[in-house]
């Protein structure tokens, strides 16, 4: 890092040679410091994009059959990558290893909370269920704060008390929406704590373990066991009698929503401090809202962005309460926030 003085200096320069620099020039000038923040905003903008993208797909496929090829896309494509970048001997040493903790993280990373979050989508404003779908890092830090860290707990307190506030904005009636489907909400939000507890056993099952193959195995066992529930809930003509954009947002929803973002999740964390990673999954809320009202034409009401913005003030409240956050470790995963 430069110098104050040759700070100084080159902005002199600058002046004398009549080319301005723009502020942040000097911060991404480093190639690898402009891939890694590249590759965090593709990660972040593709979560942003599931519940606006999956909004026109569930309605017409369901739940369950949008669920089964999200999964599969992504297995396919996770299970490639794995055997070309990692090679074969490593997926058959992942798969011996406690294959049920394997299982029980395609459960929670690729079956459940995504099932909940798209049925839930079915009956919600798609910025609605984007906004209760990711509170998992605001379930992480109150957990944590429970489970014994030491932690300021009047931040904690008034950090949740926020957020929990915000969600009030946008659910009760008469304030963001009306007539919104209590069960819906009651599903949306419980799907973000089981983000939160995959994320914790996450990065449990995943240490000492390659994350790429590991997650490639989890999404394969979550795709084959969704199929078994296939055809008691109309199967896959569903999805083969879908219009074609349809299959095209099915297509993306397992590529850009979810294969995509894990390997970009990962360049990130490679370069960057976790903490300061996760502090952009902060973002994916309201990003998805404004999608929602870009690309749906769904309302965006003065309760609506109050809510959302006490939700995220809260949530990165209570996350820098927490001690320790430097030291902090995060397993990369394709559900990181959670995101379902």
């Amino acid at each position: 890092m430069s110098t104050p003085v040759e700070q100084d200096a080159s902005r002199d320069s600058s002046l004398a040679t009549g080319r301005w620099q723009w502020p942040f020039a000097e911060r991404i000038r480093d190639r690898r410091q402009l891939v890694t923040y590249s590759a965090l905003g593709l990660a972040i903008g593709g979560w942003a994009s599931l519940h606006p993208v999956a909004k026109g797909v569930v309605s017409v496929v369901g739940a369950l059959q949008t669920t089964w090829s999200r999964t599969t896309v992504a297995a396919i494509l996770l299970i490639t990558l794995a055997l070309v970048v990692r090679g074969p001997s490593v997926l058959l040493r992942e798969l011996v290893r406690h294959p049920e903790q394997l299982a029980i993280y395609a459960v929670l990373s690729f079956t459940l909370s995504s099932l909940m979050a798209m049925a839930a989508l079915r009956v919600l404003p798609a910025g609605i269920n984007a906004v209760l779908n990711n509170m998992g890092p605001l379930y992480l830090a109150i957990v944590t704060a429970i489970s014994g860290h030491r932690a300021r707990a009047g931040m904690i307190v008034l950090g949740a008390l926020l957020a929990f506030a915000g969600v009030g904005l946008v659910v009760l009636p008469g304030t963001a929406a009306d007539h919104l489907n209590l069960l819906a909400v009651g599903i949306s939000g419980s799907s973000s704590i089981v983000i939160a507890i995959q994320a914790v056993y996450g990065r449990w099952m995943l240490d000492g373990r390659d994350p790429l193959v590991a997650t490639a195995i989890s999404a394969g066992m979550a795709a084959i066991g969704l199929s078994v529930f296939l055809p008691f809930f109309g199967g896959l003509l569903p999805v083969i009698e879908a219009p074609h954009p349809v299959q095209m947002a099915l297509l993306y929803l397992g590529t850009g929503a979810t294969a995509l973002n894990f390997v970009c999740w990962s360049i990130a964390l490679q370069r960057l401090s976790a903490p300061r990673a996760m502090l952009f999954q902060n973002f994916i809320p309201p990003l998805g809202v404004l999608l929602s009202v870009i690309f749906l034409g769904e309302a965006l009401t003065p309760w609506l962005s109050f809510g959302v913005a006490l939700i995220v003030g809260g949530t990165m409240l209570a996350q820098r309460s927490l001690p320790g956050r430097r030291q902090q470790a995060a397993s990369p995963s394709p559900e990181r926030s959670l995101l379902t």
